[in-house]
């Protein structure tokens, strides 16, 4: 499981309401200066991300904006989501590349067409990413089983 810690931004009867950039947190990670997120962070990160979570049954009403939580994910099925963004695109793109270069020796064409194909054969990849990912995994918490495991408040300063 991987647990990552959230601030509530908001409620409402169906959902909680996330914020994945808590720039607190990173002041307690042992990697602290060393951490390449937090880098991230300060060079091109400057938004706040909120993502949304089923309001689970037993913790409605005890959870209030300002809280932090602990949220749980799923590894194989991060790993899952992983490799069909990074991987799929990659291996369509490969695999037309070398049907290209196969077809530019036998005919007698320009290499252009083999870049033409890479390209094209990227973005075809990234739609069928994009499609796969609204089809089968667009906001499913099933899928992602986000689960909560515990709250406490945060300390305001």
């Amino acid at each position: 499981m991987t647990i990552e810690h959230m601030s509530v931004v908001d409620t409402d009867e169906n959902a909680l309401h996330l914020s994945t950039r808590n720039k607190q947190h990173c002041n307690h990670c042992a990697a602290k200066a060393g951490c390449g997120l937090q880098l991230l962070n300060k060079v091109f990160i400057q938004k706040q991300e909120i993502i949304s979570l089923p309001y689970p049954v037993s913790h409605r009403g005890k959870v209030k904006p300002g809280d932090e939580l602990a949220v749980s994910i799923d590894d194989s099925r991060l790993i899952r989501l992983a490799l069909l963004q990074y991987v799929f695109p990659i291996a369509i793109t490969l695999a037309v590349t070398a049907v290209a270069e196969s077809l530019t020796k036998a005919f007698g064409l320009n290499e252009a067409w083999v870049i033409l194909s890479a390209i094209g054969a990227l973005g075809v990849g990234l739609a069928g990413v994009r499609y796969i990912s609204l089809r089968y995994f667009g906001n499913a918490p099933e899928i992602i089983e986000a689960q909560l495991l515990s709250f406490q408040a945060v300390e305001k300063s």
